[in-house]
């Protein structure tokens, strides 16, 4: 439990600060935006850092998508939060029922989870700013 308590704040460090990095750095390297969540995996995240450091950067990865009508943002929220609540549910689900516990994976996992698929469905239906994305994230 000491362990969990001082690894704490660097794990909450990663959310806001590497993570996001660790997203734009891969998609610059022509990698998914998911290859940040290895920062989670234990002695994974220092290869994968690694790798973010000596990979190339493309250019050309990082262009905007056009900018698509209120229609489609609005599908694209209601698809996102429905992804988010689906994911929620599914997570709960294994958490409680699965593994029988009401432990950190329940309360902290399940919606920084819930967040993680909201956002990246939002942004891939429909290119978001920030603020549009941080509110999905909310509403996740």
């Amino acid at each position: 439990m000491k362990i969990l308590k001082a690894e704490l704040p660097w794990r909450l460090l990663g959310v806001a600060w590497l993570a996001p990095g660790d997203a734009l750095r891969a998609r610059d390297a022509r990698l998914s935006p998911w290859f940040a969540m290895l920062f989670f995996v234990p002695l994974v995240n220092y290869a994968a850092m690694v790798l973010l450091c000596v990979l190339p950067s493309f250019a050309s990865s990082a262009e905007p998508l056009e900018r698509l009508d209120r229609t489609d943002k609005l599908r694209s929220q209601m698809t996102a939060l429905g992804a988010a609540a689906a994911t929620g549910v599914l997570l709960t689900a294994i958490c409680v029922l699965g593994l029988h516990s009401y432990g950190a994976s329940l309360f902290l996992g399940t919606p920084f989870m819930m967040g993680a698929v909201g956002a990246f469905v939002f942004n891939s239906r429909y290119a978001a700013t920030r603020r549009e994305t941080f509110t999905v994230v909310v509403w996740s």
